[in-house]
């Protein structure tokens, strides 16, 4: 069951990013990142409703210092972007994000998945690569691959301790988490002097990829608080398959082989996670 949320988690990212490319060409960064984590921060207090929840004052601190990790891997992303190009930073980000709760649940848990699993998560995250390589590999490249350590490290220690929480916890988790990260984004906004909210036409895209990024964000904090950390981490970073396969069937984004051949590895590997 953990793989087969961690499966919904991805799909749920896969069509929040889908909403939020319509986007980003047409509003700052910041301003996206409000429109993200705001509608998130609302499906945690209706969670709070739906989940029996209690306030715990560790868990809750877990929940925000996510919220700062993922924040800060946004940012640290964002300049990579800028500097270098997908080619490069990509890839070290998006199989971080995996191995940090990966690591978390087998060395610091001493969690022992069976052999079908760790073939499973072999598969999973060698398919995350090929749907996440581009030959784009324009820019500064040095500091393109520091930048993407970085905002890895960020998008990484984000899941891993929003996954760290307790079940009595519920969503706060989701809240703290949630919370912690539009503070950050409102302060980022003033201090740049940005709008706080996209244009009128931008509100309905931006709403739909904030709260299906929520009910993500929701799915995996329910998911770690009842199954192992490693199996719903390694299933929900394959978000980028989904992605990658929602961009080319929906906006003309291209797939190549390769790329094809990493999302239909997703698939096997966590059908081999679940079967483990």
């Amino acid at each position: 069951m953990g793989a087969l949320l961690g499966a919904v988690v991805s799909l749920a990212i896969g069509l929040s990013d889908l909403f939020v490319m319509r986007i980003t060409a047409r509003n700052h960064v910041f301003t996206v990142v409000i429109m993200v984590v705001g509608p998130a921060l609302g499906v945690g207090l209706l969670g709070l409703l739906v989940v029996e929840s209690e306030f715990v004052g560790r868990d809750v601190a877990y929940g925000c210092v996510g919220g700062v990790g993922m924040m800060v891997g946004i940012v640290f992303y964002f300049r990579a972007m800028l500097i270098s190009s997908a080619g490069v930073v990509t890839p070290l980000i998006a199989v971080q994000t995996a191995l940090w709760p990966l690591g978390y649940d087998v060395v610091i848990n001493g969690t022992r998945p069976a052999a079908l699993a760790w073939l499973g998560v072999s598969v999973a995250i060698f398919s995350l690569l090929l749907t996440t390589i581009s030959p784009d590999l324009e820019g500064r490249i040095a500091a393109g691959v520091r930048l993407a350590v970085l905002s890895g490290s960020g998008f990484g220690l984000g899941v891993m301790f929003s996954g760290l929480g307790s079940e009595e916890s519920g969503m706060w988790v989701l809240v703290a988490n949630r919370s912690t990260s539009l503070v950050i984004a409102l302060l980022l906004t003033a201090a740049v002097g940005v709008p706080r909210l996209p244009a009128r036409g931008d509100l309905r895209s931006g709403l739909a990829g904030g709260i299906l990024g929520g009910l993500a964000l929701g799915t995996y904090v329910y998911a770690t608080q009842r199954y192992d950390l490693a199996v719903v981490g390694v299933t929900g970073s394959l978000f980028p398959a989904v992605t990658v396969y929602l961009l080319y069937r929906f906006l003309d984004h291209p797939l190549r082989w390769w790329q094809a051949v990493g999302i239909a590895g997703a698939i096997t590997g966590t059908a081999l996670i679940a079967l483990g």
